[in-house]
């Protein structure tokens, strides 16, 4: 296995599609610094949206977490990443329901920081993945995202507003959207925070995706690094 941040491939990608159950994401490498250059609603591609926008086809590598997306003509040429291509030791019980997102996101971070390392992976889905020392995926956790929470609250509470996703006031809440954000945002920061203790403890925490700049404030000692997805997919492609 390579050591952290050590990556050399014969046919170099020149750019990364990650396709989440809420965005679809373009990054280009512009002397080797990758940079997110296009994103587009998912379920909009889905229904037809026009995706040349994104810039992606042959050279870039993928990242995807809804398969009827990849054969979009929008993606076309793009070289997705599998499971079963990991970089790392898999130490998980059927390997191909691991999804490829969390282990773009893992083995970013251990390039980035070496290990053992925590990954929290803050979108649709808020995922919890243990790197081990040696670069090893070792499990971890997966809950329900914060935005999906909110609306999950405003579709099956009959008097419960959709609360747009923000930092929730200090002390106890005295309104109904207060209440949400304390319980919901301020509740999935506790949540993380526990889940980190116990299934890392004493492990240096990385924080990623959609909802990651909100979360972060709300967890001391966690490390934000908002491309680092696109970071492991590119360092995953140069590993293979």
């Amino acid at each position: 296995m390579s050591a952290p941040g050590t990556m050399t491939s014969p046919e170099a990608p020149r750019g990364v599609c990650l396709v989440g159950n809420t965005h679809v994401q373009a990054f280009r490498l512009v002397d080797e610094v990758l940079a997110r250059v296009a994103s587009l609603p998912t379920g909009g591609l889905l229904d037809g949206a026009d995706g040349s926008v994104l810039g992606v086809g042959p050279g870039y590598v993928g990242v995807s977490v809804v398969p009827e997306a990849e054969d979009l003509p929008a993606l076309v040429g793009v070289r997705w990443l599998r499971p079963t291509q990991a970089p790392m030791p898999l130490r998980y019980g059927d390997p191909a329901t691991l999804g490829a997102d969390r282990l773009a996101a893992a083995w970013g971070a251990w390039c980035l920081l070496g290990g053992p390392v925590l990954v929290v992976d803050a979108g649709t889905a808020t995922t919890l993945s243990r790197v081990g020392a040696g670069g090893s995926f070792d499990g971890g956790a997966i809950t329900l995202g914060v935005g999906a929470t909110l609306q999950a609250l405003a579709d099956r509470g009959a008097r419960l507003p959709l609360v747009s996703a923000a930092l929730p006031a200090a002390g106890l809440a005295t309104d109904t959207e207060a209440a949400i954000r304390l319980g919901v945002v301020g509740g999935h920061a506790h949540t993380i925070a526990g889940l980190a203790g116990e299934i890392a403890p004493g492990v240096p925490r990385v924080i990623t995706g959609g909802s990651a700049a909100l979360l972060h404030p709300l967890l001391p000692g966690f490390l934000h690094v908002p491309d680092l997805q696109a970071r492991g997919a590119l360092a995953w492609a140069f590993a293979l």
